[in-house]
């Protein structure tokens, strides 16, 4: 047996890096012609969760999917078999990560009674025992008014908080509600403009590639119009405007401020992840099926744009980058690996969660986007961004 290790198996599933890719077939395909399997350690199931998650941001439906795929497929062995399938199915239900649940049953296994946790994700789940610290808060002149008074948002601390392991591990998960398909669009006409050649990114093939796409001219009740380029494998112009106008009303129910800068979307095929900058945003259908059935549809476009809007003017700013430095925490693994290309992507939503829809998150979920960026929250305030549709 050969074991393989978590960049090899990334590349065997994900196929993104055409060398390595290859590599890592050839390697499996020559041992399982042999005679022999391929060994998954528990610790390489955990990393390529992670890996998946964080870096790809592969939704947890599909993270699923692949789990059962490896756990079905027998030139893998599977190191602790019985116990990765119970923290699949724990994690399937749960809200907790993966690495969680495993510990949880190799713990038991081991002979623990329980195991010991902070994590509140893990209240109710078998064999954990969550530790709950009581707060004490001080009611101060409140109370002693008798009342109180709508205030301004609570300027950030001045003493310098610890640093701590960000909460989430990226923020579109944070809340499926923030943004919905209930909620208005600017969406306001979409127009065919035939077949054109352009230059379009298709993550399926990691380059720019020219296309003679459908296109179609896009325009917004606040003024804004963008250009929707349609891959021709749909097949017709009437499957790629329906492809066009699903995304158009979607993208019209972003803030202002996020689509000011989208002069173009591009439409492929596809289960990769969407993306933005380069004044555009980029979509694979499959990909977004995955985001609609998590509910995360609008919460991703949310970041993407911020990407395509934000970056620009202030990831480098020294405005922001005051901020970080000030809050010392990130709000996610995903902005703390990447401080300069994600954390203004990855603060944006939560920003918008507490100062636009403190009523459809949890107070736990609000003090949490308060306590670990309380500065990038001020700069945002500070900007005057245009919210509309989003009040």
């Amino acid at each position: 047996m050969i074991g393989l290790d978590t960049n090899v198996l990334v590349r065997y599933l994900t196929q993104d890096d055409p060398a390595q890719s290859r590599k890592a077939d050839a390697l499996i395909a020559d041992t399982v012609a042999r005679g022999e399997r391929c060994v998954i350690d528990t610790v390489v199931l955990c990393e390529l969760i992670w890996v998946l998650r964080d870096a790809y941001r592969t939704p947890k439906a599909d993270l699923m999917t692949t789990l059962d795929r490896i756990l079905a497929t027998q030139q893998f062995h599977i190191t602790e078999k019985d116990q990765v399938r119970e923290a699949c199915e724990a994690y399937r239900v749960g809200r907790a990560d993966f690495a969680d649940y495993l510990i949880g049953t190799a713990n038991r296994d081991a002979g623990c009674s329980e195991t010991a946790t902070f994590d509140r994700r893990l209240r109710g789940a078998t064999a954990f025992r969550v530790l709950l610290l009581v707060l004490l808060l001080a009611l101060g002149a409140v109370a002693c008014s008798g009342g109180a008074t709508a205030s301004a948002p609570t300027p950030p601390p001045s003493a310098t908080p610890a640093p701590q392991a960000p909460p989430f591990s990226g923020t579109i998960f944070i809340d499926p509600d923030i943004i919905t398909a209930a909620d208005p669009t600017t969406f306001a006409t979409l127009t065919p403009n035939g077949q054109g050649l352009r230059t379009m990114f298709d993550r399926r093939v990691s380059a720019f590639i020219q296309l003679q796409a459908y296109l179609f001219n896009v325009t917004f009740s606040d003024g804004l119009s963008t250009e929707v380029q349609v891959n021709p494998e749909f097949g017709s112009a009437d499957a790629a405007r329906g492809q066009a106008e699903k995304y158009a009303i979607v993208i019209g129910r972003l803030p202002r401020a996020l689509r000011v800068s989208v002069a173009t979307v591009w439409i492929h095929q596809g289960v990769q992840p969407f993306g933005g900058g380069n004044n555009n945003l980029l979509i694979h259908v499959g990909q977004g099926d995955l985001y609609i059935a998590d509910g995360i549809l609008e919460e991703t476009f949310v970041h993407e744009a911020a990407h395509t809007s934000l970056d620009q003017a202030h990831a480098a700013s020294a405005g922001w980058l005051s901020a970080q430095a000030k809050d010392v925490n990130f709000i996610s693994t995903y902005a703390r690996d990447n401080p300069t290309r994600e954390d203004v992507a990855e603060s944006v939503l939560p920003w918008l969660a507490v100062r636009y829809r403190s009523s459809r998150i949890t107070p736990a979920l609000a003090a949490t986007i308060e306590q670990f960026i309380p500065n990038r929250i001020a700069y945002f305030d500070s900007l005057g961004l245009i919210m509309l549709p989003v009040q």
